[in-house]
């Protein structure tokens, strides 16, 4: 650790008791020499006559422990120059990203909120018109439906689906009565027809380009 030097200035005159006068004295002026130690995580120092400065230094911090308990969160902003400036939060056995986009290598990193991925416990219902459907997950996200016959005819052939560039689309039958049919096509490159004539049965569409697919997957389920 580097060393502070703090000069005292001690009168050598002698003081009496409350109410004498102060005694002169023709012995020299004495200056005494005293040391602070930087502490943890800090540098620089010297000499006062040398204009001494402390810096931060991070190299000697380790495991530490952020502040005393009492708060049920924790808050971290970081001020950029940027717009947004991001935000973490710490909070009871979690770690939020409450302002900003979570990235890796430069791209968004997929979590599982509600606007991304929507789980198939409760898919929204899609019923074919002309042949089509759109389907409204937006880029990057996986979203699940359902998918009814038009007029709910007993079959119905599913030739188009209109769809944003970068979602994942995962159908399903509505109806294990009424056979929804995935068809080959332009703009709908899947590997062969597909029949959903079950409510066990998916199909996985990548959205490429607006309004094109390809099939990812398929899984014929049902008896």
């Amino acid at each position: 650790m580097k060393r502070l030097s703090i000069f005292f200035l001690l009168a050598a005159s002698a003081f009496g008791a409350v109410g004498d006068p102060i005694l002169e004295t023709s012995d020299p002026l004495v200056f005494e020499s005293r040391s602070v130690l930087a502490g943890l995580g800090l540098g620089g120092g010297g000499t006062l006559a040398s204009d001494p400065t402390l810096t931060f230094d991070a190299t000697e911090l380790a495991n530490l422990t952020w502040h005393d308990g009492t708060n049920a969160t924790l808050v971290f902003n970081y001020s950029l120059s940027g717009a947004t400036d991001p935000q973490w939060t710490f909070g009871d056995n979690s770690v939020d990203l409450t302002v900003g986009v979570l990235k890796v290598g430069g791209s968004a990193v997929l979590t599982a909120s509600s606007d991304q991925i929507t789980a198939c416990d409760a898919p929204t219902t899609l019923t074919i018109s002309s042949g089509a459907i759109t389907t409204t997950g937006g880029a990057n996200t996986i979203t699940c439906f359902d998918v009814d016959t038009e007029a709910s005819a007993s079959s119905d052939p599913l030739t188009t689906v209109n769809c944003t560039a970068g979602s994942i689309a995962i159908l399903r039958a509505e109806d294990a009565t009424r056979t929804v049919v995935v068809t080959d096509g332009a703009g709908m490159l899947v590997q062969a027809d597909f029949s959903l004539d079950n409510t066990e049965d998916y199909i996985m569409i990548g959205c490429p380009a607006a309004n094109t697919i390809q099939e990812m997957s398929r899984a014929n389920n049902g008896a």
